[in-house]
């Protein structure tokens, strides 16, 4: 008979520091790129136990893949209950600005370690953010084109304590925005 048999961590200090030690190391080894998750590359497509384990909502699990697109749909813009149709024009061009590429399908672009330790609000506050080199409000303010400002030539990662001191202000100027746009459309293609 084993000495924990019938213990939890609640009531016993060993076994509880020994699962934090090892769930710690287990992170560490998955950052690093040691532990590799089993379903890596995988799809619901290509392997049927993605179906079983991370199943359609439960609510609409009978619908088909184009009802449930539908169904999305009906939520999306002025249709949304939370939608606000007062939006300034600043904010509509702020949400327009946002960056919508993955930060992996760059990785001479974007250090893989930033991109591993990217700011979350509870998880990792000192991590790093994506930032517009030109700003969204020197945008706004000079009208340049939206699709302009959220160009991954335009995105640089740094810490999110230095994104917030920087507040508005642009990092570089609009001809150097336009000459970055272009070196990089001429090496990855035209977004």
């Amino acid at each position: 008979m084993s000495w924990r048999k019938g213990q939890t961590a609640k009531q016993n200090e060993i076994l509880k520091n020994a699962g934090q030690k090892g769930s710690k190391t287990r992170k560490r080894l998955f950052q690093i790129g040691y532990l590799i998750p089993w379903n890596k590359g995988l799809t619901k497509s290509t392997d049927s136990r993605i179906n079983w384990i991370y199943p359609k909502s439960r609510k609409f699990s009978n619908l088909t893949d184009e009802q449930r697109e539908k169904k999305r749909l009906l939520f999306t813009g002025d249709k949304n209950p939370n939608f606000n149709s007062n939006k300034t024009d600043f904010e509509k061009y702020g949400i327009e600005c946002k960056f919508t590429f993955n930060l992996g399908d760059f990785p001479e672009e974007f250090n893989l370690y930033k991109i591993k330790h990217l700011f979350h609000p509870k998880n990792n506050k000192i991590g790093y953010t994506r930032d517009h080199m030109f700003s969204v409000y020197d945008g706004f303010k000079l009208t340049i084109p939206s699709k302009d400002i959220a160009h991954p030539a335009n995105c640089i990662l740094i810490s999110h304590s230095d994104n917030s001191k920087k507040g508005k202000k642009s990092s570089i100027t609009k001809a150097e925005l336009y000459c970055k746009i272009e070196k990089w459309d001429s090496k990855y293609g035209s977004l």
